[in-house]
């Protein structure tokens, strides 16, 4: 004979791919707030040296301070950069490393350390609020 029946047909998939394209925008919100509130106490444990002018092998030169010029990616693949302009970047490791010359100051790490529970909760109150939770 026939069956009787009900289909049962799964969209769960289809759902979950709705609802992940739903998020990408309060996410990337979560990222930025997220990278903004790193970025400002980065910014604020940065070692700064007080004088403008190093002596170099090819006369006097100055340097933009690391402080001034932290900055953060746009949001790409649920991740975010926060670090530094380029004409900076290349000597930050020193700060943070150390040199032959130099002690570290791992301001970096101490920020990560610092930050990680703040960021966290900067996250999830600007993604609950993009999802209306």
């Amino acid at each position: 004979g026939e069956l009787m029946g009900v289909t049962v047909k799964n969209d769960i998939g289809v759902n979950l791919r709705k609802m992940a394209q739903g998020l990408t925008a309060p996410t990337n919100k979560a990222l930025t707030a997220g990278a903004k509130v790193f970025a400002e106490t980065l910014e604020k444990n940065i070692p700064v040296y007080d004088s403008k002018k190093y002596q170099g092998k090819r006369g006097k030169y100055v340097f933009k301070h690391a402080k001034d010029n932290v900055v953060f990616s746009s949001p790409k693949n649920g991740e975010i950069t926060v670090g530094f302009e380029k004409d900076v970047a290349w000597r930050v490791h020193f700060l943070e490393f150390g040199t032959i010359r130099q002690s570290p100051k791992p301001f970096i790490q101490k920020t990560q350390q610092e930050m990680a529970t703040e960021v966290f909760e900067t996250m999830v109150s600007a993604m609950s609020k993009g999802i209306k939770l």
